[in-house]
């Protein structure tokens, strides 16, 4: 159907018309309020009426305060990036008002970028320090903050943490499970219930992470190629990391594992019954995955940590860390290199 000259820039969800405009960059995003389309067309030429004034010449946002930049990101953000990513933004983001508390986006300079970097590392508002790792990961979600809001038109100036002063990072020793442990782990698991037995057995036979797991449907499960695809939803549901999918081969076990509980094609794995809320995980495992871990004797043990068994057992066994790199949906196999010192001899040393 086509659009009336009135309806143009306009986006109706909910009865309420949203203004949705993106022209020479300058980008607006946000709810009218308003049932009538005219009303709403009026509040559309207000709000780039006034935007454009706020513009320098060359088309950018001079000097454009922090508080009302953040509130347009947050509704540019959404639908776009998974709930986990928007904590992440909002905690970082926080932290740098604590710090700078500069009303506008030009006064985050980039000399007193390691100054925040010593304030985050002696407390930063918080009784604790942050180690260096931590602080890094501030500093990258900052990054694609002023990233996006130099690509929206928000900012025009130089990416004050752009190449920021990375702080050194010592290698940390990878704690993964025996295979006795794994085994333990698994019996300990299948006594206690159906959601944990599953949640453990997809982490150590294919290596997936916990929100992968939270979020996984039986549609990712083809028992006839022996494979298991890990993939986003459509419509701005689960988002896998970086929206890449990924084929793992169905371990023996693992397939013996879901056979038993096999569900309806389009629900969910763990927890079928239960909807997403406002929680980072649709389903929340701590409390049962912890008493078990206590239970198999390995209370050191997290979620996290299936994943290490599961690479690292493949890495032992001989299998290349570019294969297990594809499994565990790495793209960079540097990320998986924190695993080689566990392959095998390799014959090739010896070639002449």
């Amino acid at each position: 159907m086509k659009r009336t000259k009135q309806q143009q820039g306009l986006t109706k969800r909910g009865g309420i018309w949203w203004v949705d405009i993106r022209r020479k960059g300058l980008h607006i995003r946000e709810s009218t309020g308003e049932t009538s389309v005219r009303k709403a067309a009026r509040r559309r030429d207000n709000l780039v009426a006034e935007r454009s004034a706020e513009r320098a010449p060359d088309g950018t946002y001079a000097d454009f305060p922090c508080e009302e930049f953040w509130r347009q990101f947050e509704q540019y953000a959404e639908g776009r990036f998974s709930r986990r990513t928007l904590e992440r933004y909002k905690l970082a983001w926080d932290q740098m008002m604590a710090f700078w508390g500069s009303p506008n986006l030009a006064g985050i300079l980039k000399h007193q970028v390691p100054l925040f970097q010593q304030w985050l590392s002696k407390g930063g508002g918080r009784r604790k320090g942050q180690n260096n790792l931590t602080i890094n990961n501030t500093c990258v979600q900052l990054r694609a903050i002023f990233g996006h809001a130099k690509k929206l038109g928000y900012f025009s100036g130089q990416n004050p943490f752009g190449r920021f002063p990375r702080l050194p990072v010592d290698d940390k020793e990878i704690n993964f499970l025996s295979l006795e442990q794994r085994d333990e782990l698994l019996e300990r698991a299948k006594e206690r219930g159906r959601d944990i037995h599953l949640i453990i057995a997809m982490g150590v036979f294919a290596g997936l992470r916990l929100n992968e797991i939270l979020n996984a449907r039986w549609s990712w499960v083809d028992f006839n190629k022996g494979c298991l695809v890990v993939q986003s939803e459509s419509g701005g549901g689960f988002r896998t990391k970086r929206g890449r999918r990924r084929v793992v081969p169905l371990h023996d076990r693992l397939r013996k594992i879901l056979g038993f509980y096999q569900g309806d094609e389009n629900a969910f794995i763990v927890r079928p019954e239960k909807l997403r809320e406002v929680h980072r995980h649709r389903y929340e495992s701590k409390r049962t995955f912890r008493a078990v871990a206590e239970a198999a004797g390995v209370p050191w043990c997290t979620p996290h940590t299936l994943r290490h068994t599961f690479a690292s057992h493949k890495v032992m066994a001989g299998v290349s860390l570019y294969k297990v790199a594809q499994w565990l949906g790495h793209s960079d196999t540097k990320t998986t290199a924190i695993y080689a010192h566990l392959a095998p001899q390799d014959d090739d040393i010896n070639k002449e």
